[in-house]
């Protein structure tokens, strides 16, 4: 078993009843390749909820399946991580779902990572090597571009201000529209 385990007073840690949730206490190297690559993808971008095409589905592991699962309602489960590692925390929606269940997330104010599956399984497999994988979208509350995930009725303003010497300004855009809207104002003391 792994480090983390040993020093975890729950004896079933990594089991069905009790799958790990934080990948940071467990050694890489034990992990399966596809989790290695999800842990080294997870640590990329640490502040996004990942979710991972696995086939026809869209998985997420360790915490982000607790995250996704209480904020969503949806099944907590676990899968095998590596014959050492023991049961990781699993939660997924099928591919044709993803949009409406990742709207929900960003919805709730969390970012949402994607990591597609960017070549042909089947190809991959006759090669005898794991799909390859990749970012394909990075969702957050003020970057939604896509109609489906889009409120008709309200914009989606991104917003910054400049604080220079004399002058401050307003600066804040519609990226959905490219309406783009800036204000110049003399500093006040």
């Amino acid at each position: 078993m792994s480090s983390y385990s040993e020093s975890n007073p729950n004896p079933n840690i990594g089991t069905s009843d009790s799958p790990h949730t934080d990948y940071r206490h467990l050694e890489a190297k034990k992990l399966t390749p596809m989790y290695q690559h999800y842990v080294e993808v997870k640590e990329q971008y640490p502040n996004a909820l990942l979710v991972y095409r696995v086939g026809d589905f869209f998985e997420c592991f360790f915490q982000d399946a607790v995250t996704i699962s209480q904020e969503l309602e949806l099944h907590l489960t676990s899968k095998e991580g590596g014959k050492e590692i023991g049961r990781v925390a699993m939660t997924g929606v099928p591919h044709h779902a993803l949009d409406r269940y990742s709207r929900l997330l960003v919805e709730k104010g969390y970012a949402v990572a994607i990591c597609d599956q960017v070549e042909d399984s089947a190809q991959a497999a006759a090669q005898g090597r794991m799909v390859e994988r990749k970012i394909t979208k990075l969702l957050t509350p003020g970057t939604l571009t896509d109609d489906g995930m889009l409120s008709a009725k309200q914009n989606n303003y991104l917003a910054a201000i400049v604080i220079t010497g004399e002058h401050w300004g307003l600066a804040y855009a519609d990226i959905s529209t490219g309406e783009f809207f800036y204000y110049p104002m003399p500093r006040f003391n």
